[in-house]
């Protein structure tokens, strides 16, 4: 990666993925792209504690979590 576009890889991102395969293949992949991933959350409350915590630089958010969990209301607290 070129100096220029390493600055903008965001260096600390959240994944929020109630399909836990799908969520390792995300880290995985990101991973071999320069980020760290913080850990994976599954449920609605689990993110917003890692989020308060580590404060990542971006959240990937599936919209639809199980349990009723909803990823857009997860954006509004």
């Amino acid at each position: 990666m070129s100096a220029s576009t390493e600055s903008h890889v965001p260096k600390i991102l959240l994944i929020v993925e109630d399909q836990l395969l799908l969520a390792m293949g995300l880290k995985g992949e990101l991973e071999d792209g320069g980020c760290r991933v913080l850990e994976l959350a599954i449920r609605h409350q689990e993110a917003l504690g890692f989020a308060r915590e580590v404060r990542p630089d971006l959240a990937l958010v599936n919209i639809d979590l199980a349990n009723g969990d909803d990823g857009v209301a997860l954006h509004a607290t």
